[in-house]
């Protein structure tokens, strides 16, 4: 036993090496794992919202590319439905970044492929009800964050999102699409 730790030390200069390649690799795994349990968990919820509300919607349109693209380009002040922890919320974009040179450059023009987006930066609502969204935590405060574009699920159509004061509404195909995820 003492021989292998020996040989291993031996072999193995560069310790700071090892101890990143381990942790690239746990968190590999893990978001594999993430990855999967998300898949599975929403084929198992599509599944029952299928067979428990066949009428409502059958397809959301776009939905591998968040509903981005030429005919829907993201711009500041749009809407998206995101994830933020483990709740899907709304988000208004506040700001889109792009990777240049290994740092995030803020975007001025539309967006027309979510792959194009390094960071967004979010207002996010948080839901109340069915329909019904607020900006404000239990604290009054508003929720300001940074996100990978891996955490946008789908792009709203400004039409189907109605604000006042403090809460947001989704109408329409909105509405339909938030019941549907």
């Amino acid at each position: 036993m003492a021989s292998h730790i020996v040989s291993y030390f031996a072999n193995n200069n560069n310790c700071e090496q090892n101890f990143v390649s381990q942790r690239e690799n746990r968190w590999k795994f893990c978001y594999q794992s993430m990855a999967k349990s998300l898949a599975n968990h929403n084929n198992e919820k599509s599944q029952q919202t299928y067979y428990g509300k066949r009428n409502t919607i059958s397809l959301i349109p776009n939905i591998e590319n968040a509903n981005i693209n030429d005919d829907f380009p993201l711009m500041k002040n749009h809407f998206v439905f995101c994830f933020y922890g483990e709740k899907i919320c709304i988000g208004q974009v506040l700001a889109l970044y792009f990777e240049l040179y290994g740092n995030h450059s803020f975007n001025l023009k539309p967006v027309t492929k979510i792959d194009n987006i390094s960071k967004i930066t979010l207002k996010i609502f948080l839901p109340v009800n069915s329909n019904l969204f607020t900006q404000y935590t239990p604290e009054e405060c508003n929720i300001i964050t940074h996100k990978n574009p891996s955490n946008i699920i789908l792009y709203i159509l400004s039409d189907d999102i109605t604000i006042n004061d403090q809460f947001l509404f989704l109408s329409n195909i909105a509405k339909d699409y938030y019941s549907y995820l």
